[in-house]
């Protein structure tokens, strides 16, 4: 799955940054339980704030949950976490048992082989991977791991409950409309900053002048891409996340040299099942949608129209418009001390003061010192 993951989501441009992560990853994966395996880690092209892992060591990290980490520390908390799914195959057991459910369908597919013609495509998506959700003894299980893993070389595990907060506070700004990817997936057991103090206590040691290294993660991300503009992709799984719709293949693609991605659907209707293919394509800042649909059993007739349909779509070629850049991350020093607000004044961003100061893990009224290094976002936002 990770060449389809990877095509689907596509890798951050960034080989330093590439490099920063699986250097961490390897460090960690070397003190588990499972050091031998072929561990893979990337960060992917994805403003979402996200993380995940698949069986066999591939280990995942968005650039929008790297823009929300303020030290190298709650970056190898979080990789330690995923690696903790791994090795304890949280996913794989899960995996196993959609295999399982998988068969009943194969087997009607020798009964009745109308089946597959109808709902093979049902099958196809069965696997969810980036979507599997974790039961609450995984979730403290690979607390836990992650807990050992940072501890094991040196990180201060005093930086994790930072992480859960920074996500609860990026949920409690959103309204409940922005809640990350990595807490979808992650459903919160309870109270996770809680666990992690009283695992820190119990384990009677002193995290003091352990590794955090907070100024030299955040240099890291100086340029960091942080538009947060909806892409091809997060409109395309919003479409087949509507009630009623059932997702076929997907894939990202490109048409007319712009980015797209595109799926086939069926969708149970009072007049009977519908089948379709949907198209979204980034162009001029916008996101189209190219949607075609008809009754099942004039799918096989109209499919080629559909597509060909999609494909005409143009490329826009005004220079000026081609010229427009992503907002990005960009990092002050300070040289006297001040309020967030007071930064907000004299180093101006395109968001709120409230996302800013998510993103920074300060509080509104907090003092800042002097030589504090605070990001900021410089471009336009998306139209």
């Amino acid at each position: 799955a990770d060449p389809e993951i990877s095509a689907m989501f596509g890798i951050y441009d960034d080989p330093g940054l590439q490099q920063y992560v699986t250097r961490l990853g390897d460090s960690l994966a070397a003190s588990s339980e499972r050091p031998n395996l072929p561990w893979t880690f990337r960060v992917v092209d994805d403003p979402i704030v996200n993380a995940f892992a698949l069986p066999g060591g591939f280990v995942y990290v968005s650039r929008g949950i790297m823009a929300h980490f303020n030290s190298e520390a709650q970056l190898v908390s979080v990789l330690g976490h995923e690696i903790g799914h791994v090795t304890a195959r949280h996913s794989a057991s899960q995996m196993s048992e959609q295999q399982l459910a998988q068969i009943g369908l194969v087997a009607g597919y020798v009964v009745a082989p109308d089946v597959a013609s109808r709902y093979g495509f049902i099958a196809q998506q069965a696997m969810g991977l980036l979507f599997l959700k974790f039961s609450r003894d995984d979730e403290r299980q690979a607390d836990m791991l992650g807990f050992r893993y940072m501890t094991r070389v040196g990180y201060d595990p005093r930086e994790m409950p930072d992480v859960f907060a920074m996500l609860g506070r990026i949920t409690e700004a959103g309204g409940g409309r922005g809640v990350p990817l990595w807490l979808s997936t992650h459903p919160d057991p309870g109270d996770r900053e809680e666990r992690i103090n009283t695992l820190i206590a119990q384990s009677g040691r002193n995290f003091s002048g352990s590794t955090v290294r907070r100024e030299q993660y955040v240099r890291r991300l100086d340029g960091l891409v942080l538009t947060e503009a909806v892409s091809p992709r997060d409109a395309l799984s919003e479409f087949l996340g509507q009630e009623g719709i059932t997702p076929g293949q997907a894939r990202t693609t490109s048409v007319g040299g712009l980015p797209a991605a595109e799926a086939t659907f069926a969708a149970e209707t009072n007049d009977g099942l519908l089948r379709g293919a949907v198209t979204f394509v980034e162009y001029d800042a916008n996101i189209y949608r190219l949607l075609g649909f008809t009754l099942d059993e004039r799918w096989t007739s109209y499919r080629q129209a559909f597509a060909s349909s999609a494909a005409s779509f143009g490329r826009l070629t005004d220079q000026s418009a081609l010229s427009v850049q992503p907002m990005r991350l960009q990092l002050v020093a300070l040289d006297r001390a001040m309020n967030l607000e007071q930064f907000n004044q004299r180093y101006p961003s395109p968001i709120s003061l409230d996302v800013l100061a998510i993103m920074n893990q300060v509080e509104l009224d907090s003092t800042l010192p002097a030589g504090t290094v605070l990001k900021r976002v410089v471009g336009e936002p998306a139209r």
